[in-house]
């Protein structure tokens, strides 16, 4: 008897939060019916019901810190500087046609077919890897073996070349795209790739693998790996991709010496 006035007074309180909170009763029901399906232990779905508001609370909380922990992931590795990438030359996406900029694909349409004035086929680099005779296309801003203070003073690899006044006024390639344009210096097949620092750049080594010409800081590359390229060819657009502090070019010329291959002074081959 007790039991039955019980039932028939539980009965009456839920026809009342009916007809007087209808939503409140559904989503109360929601609540206990989905709290008992995952955690199965008597009267927890009537407590978060009860107390829904607070645990609605409670979930939010936890949900928008999960979200700020994957987003402060995704923007720390995002912004990760590139000394803590893995210290490795990796192979990165080859510059193809559709990966361009809509300007640096227009130069590489431009420059179809183009080869440089004054260059050969050659196996033996013997011109400015910015054209022109000898040194009047360039000027040096960091010499082969001078202290590089961007590593630690060490001797610097390679040298870095700027356009002089003379390469704006007579390159033909400059004129055609309003790009400072890097050629290659030899035949031989490329190789397209980023460093550790962030820095696209090609190689070409000659046919008989003697020598590696190697092209830094690049903006863009017009070469995938594995290409062949021809003396003269336009393989990039001067950059500052990498560690640069300003739009510059990286050149160096690596000699094979019982199979590895060891920089030399680019400017003893410029002719």
């Amino acid at each position: 008897m007790i039991k039955h006035i019980k039932n028939v007074k539980t009965g009456i309180s839920i026809g009342k939060q009916i007809k007087n909170d209808p939503l409140g009763f559904l989503l109360d029901r929601v609540i206990s019916f989905f709290i008992n399906i995952f955690i199965p232990i008597p009267l927890i779905g009537e407590l978060i019901a009860a107390y829904k508001a607070q645990f609605l609370f409670l979930f939010l909380i936890i949900i928008l810190t999960v979200l700020t922990i994957f987003i402060t992931i995704g923007v720390t590795i995002a912004n990760a500087p590139s000394q803590f990438l893995p210290n490795v030359a990796t192979e990165a996406i080859n510059f193809v046609k559709g990966a361009f900029t809509a300007s640096e694909q227009q130069t590489a349409d431009e420059l179809k077919n183009y080869i440089e004035a004054g260059f050969t086929d050659t196996d033996i680099p013997s011109r400015n890897p910015l054209g022109g005779i000898g040194m009047e296309n360039s000027i040096v801003t960091l010499g082969y073996g001078a202290p590089d203070s961007l590593f630690n003073n060490q001797p610097h690899t390679g040298v870095d070349l700027v356009p002089s006044n003379h390469y704006y006024q007579t390159n033909e390639a400059y004129k055609k795209t309003g790009q400072i344009i890097v050629f290659a210096t030899m035949n031989g097949q490329a190789t397209f790739a980023v460093d550790q620092y962030g820095a696209n750049y090609v190689d070409v080594h000659n046919s008989e693998n003697t020598m590696l010409t190697r092209y830094v800081h690049l903006a863009a590359s017009f070469i995938a790996t594995g290409q062949q390229v021809r003396a003269g060819q336009p393989i990039g657009i001067m950059g500052q991709t990498g560690m640069a502090t300003g739009v510059h070019l990286h050149y160096e010329l690596r000699v094979n010496q019982g199979g590895t291959f060891v920089t030399v002074n680019p400017l003893n081959y410029i002719q």
